[in-house]
């Protein structure tokens, strides 16, 4: 599989670019000689490299840390080339080899490429109507991912009425397609349901189907379908 991380950088000084990038020189000489540079994105840190430098350019031996991993290898007019290894935020070796065009000319480890995904846990809040009231429910997605690709942790619900709030754990797992980014749930079971009001009772809960990763600039997406229909849009947590 292709090197799936994000890279945002050419030129590096002192100043905003468009698509609200803006990139700024740390310390050192970051034009032509060895300096550190920031790369932020809407505000947020997406890469700091440190390096040599030349015409501006990321150019020879260079350290970039993006928020999946980093990159320890050459450089060639600002885009990795050649020589180079990245190891993922727990310091495991995810790739180790050629680099052409910014991408790795080999395959990554699998399991290294997809462990970012599974670091934090899925949120999505969105309207609905049970129990014959109205209010918002609030569902989070955490799981663990296993060298084999399966996966195993919990979705835990919570609804927000007017006058009350109840909510239910279930415990989760299953297996990812590293080819399609598609999670697949194999097994979800509720744990220690609590007492409904008299007349109400949980049904039985399926969880999202259709489920794949997406990686966006600053935060990872869950999208599916839930029961209802209606489209499932979960994102990592701050």
């Amino acid at each position: 599989m292709k090197n799936l991380f994000l890279l945002l950088l050419v030129l590096c000084g002192n100043q905003a670019f468009s698509q609200h990038l803006e990139r700024t020189c740390l310390e050192g000489d970051c034009q032509n000689g060895f300096g550190i540079c920031r790369v932020m994105h809407d505000g947020v840190e997406t890469i700091l490299y440190q390096g040599n430098f030349r015409n501006n350019q990321f150019q020879g031996y260079g350290e970039a840390k993006y928020d999946d991993g980093t990159y320890k290898g050459n450089w060639v007019n600002g885009k990795r080339e050649g020589s180079g290894k990245f190891y993922s935020n727990q310091g495991n070796l995810a790739y180790d080899g050629e680099w052409k065009n910014d991408r790795s000319v080999g395959n990554f480890v699998p399991f290294l490429i997809f462990e970012p995904y599974f670091e934090k846990c899925y949120v999505e809040t969105r309207p609905f109507t049970a129990w014959g009231q109205a209010g918002q429910v609030t569902r989070r997605f955490c799981a663990k991912l296993n060298p084999d690709l399966s996966f195993r942790g919990s979705i835990r619900s919570e609804w927000i009425m007017a006058d009350s709030s109840r909510s239910i754990t279930y415990e989760i797992s299953g297996v990812i397609d590293p080819k399609s980014l598609s999670l697949t749930l194999e097994q979800i079971t509720a744990v220690n349901p609590p007492a409904l009001p008299a007349g109400l009772r949980w049904r039985d809960y399926k969880g999202p189907s259709n489920l794949k990763l997406k990686r966006e600039p600053l935060y990872y997406v869950l999208t599916g379908v839930n029961e209802d229909g209606s489209l499932a849009n979960w994102r990592t947590e701050d």
